[in-house]
């Protein structure tokens, strides 16, 4: 009779694993089917990177979460371009800096590192042509990181401050990188929040700044692994790109029941407004402390060129003249040119057509009388 339980005991387990792997097996093939369907209409990704080094393009960095791997050889490969991509010993794209001559620095995103354009298509590159033919000829760091926002935008110049001081600084910033976990699946705490707790822990988050919604961090090694296999789903997944476009926003929707989504996208957006401030006012103060020119760019998203939409640029401005900082002006490039002839239509980065054009208004806005007082 024992014998008897413990056989109907074992066929009972043996029968619960089955149905557990068979579950298992069922939502796997699922979850592939909903892939492949969904790659019919979702696009996945703006680009892939190839390496030929043997290194990963980026390196994780307790300040800025990630930086450029020195020594990363590869290429950037999308459907609307193809072009080669080296990183040098210092960890910035482009060939090894000459030390001779004091260089200008060149920060910002993926606009700034040149996503769809070659090594010498960047602003960077195109910025030290533009200067060299007008005679004021200087090395020019380009010191972009793709995804990077204005808190790592201040960390990347406090970095290379260290140990080379800079003729001058360009900060070109691209208003879609403004902090904002608006339409974060998980409710993660930004980046943006993070840096802040570790940055100004001595005063606390900036004014105006609302953490309510944030969920606790887990710790380091959790954060790391989510934010690896987020990128990872990024990249290569239509489902994920599909659930965090179009579901997203309906779950945090519910999970902030009783605020309305409109009310909570406004909020998280002024946030980014304080930190893009502050980070500015930090970055305007390390200039100012050694006598060293700095000027503002504003790179506008593709449907506000479109749409003839400068209300970003507008409040850009109102914050830049507050800070003391020379904005250059971009709007009478992009009236001239239509969008569309200056961006990627896919990708919605600007083609080597609009880098250039970019370039070369900073260099013209550079080369002003005021410009030349102050030590170009």
């Amino acid at each position: 009779m024992a014998a008897l339980s413990t056989f109907a005991g074992t066929s009972s387990l043996k029968g619960r694993l089955i149905n557990l792997g068979l579950l298992v097996l069922s939502t796997l093939v699922a979850l592939l089917l909903a892939e492949l369907l969904l790659r019919s209409f979702v696009r996945v990704g703006s680009f892939q990177w190839q390496s030929e080094s043997g290194h990963h393009w980026n390196s994780e960095d307790s300040n800025r979460d990630y930086v450029l791997t020195p020594g990363f050889r590869g290429r950037l490969r999308a459907p609307e371009f193809d072009h080669p991509v080296s990183v040098n010993s210092l960890g910035f794209r482009g060939e090894e800096p000459d030390h001779e001559e004091p260089p200008g620095f060149v920060i910002g995103d993926s606009f700034v590192f040149g996503v769809g354009a070659g090594e010498e298509e960047t602003i960077p590159a195109r910025l030290a042509l533009h200067l060299d033919r007008a005679g004021q000829p200087r090395p020019v760091w380009n010191l972009g990181i793709p995804s990077h926002s204005s808190p790592q935008y201040r960390w990347t110049l406090e970095a290379q401050r260290r140990h080379t001081r800079p003729a001058w600084i360009v900060i070109c910033v691209f208003m879609g990188r403004l902090p904002s976990d608006a339409n974060d699946l998980w409710g993660a705490v930004s980046f943006e929040a993070q840096r802040a707790r570790s940055a100004d822990a001595d005063t606390g988050p900036p004014s105006g700044s609302d953490n309510r919604s944030a969920t606790p961090p887990r710790g380091p090694g959790f954060i790391k692994r989510l934010r690896k296999s987020l990128k990872w789903l990024q990249r290569r997944s239509a489902l994920y790109t599909f659930t965090a476009s179009r579901i997203a926003p309906s779950l945090r929707a519910w999970r902030h029941r009783g605020t309305q989504l409109a009310e909570l996208e406004v909020r998280t957006f002024e946030q980014g407004w304080t930190y893009l401030r502050r980070d500015l006012s930090a970055m305007s103060e390390i200039a100012a402390e050694d006598d060293i020119p700095m000027w503002l760019v504003h790179i506008p998203e593709a449907s506000d060129v479109i749409n003839n939409d400068w209300r970003i640029f507008e409040r850009l401005r109102t914050v830049a003249n507050e800070l003391d900082i020379p904005l250059v002006d971009l709007r009478p490039v992009f009236m001239e040119e239509p969008g569309r002839n200056l961006y990627y239509p896919l990708d919605g980065h600007l083609n080597p057509t609009g880098y250039d054009r970019v370039a070369k208004e900073i260099a013209a806005a550079m080369l002003t009388k005021s410009g030349r007082d102050r030590g170009i």
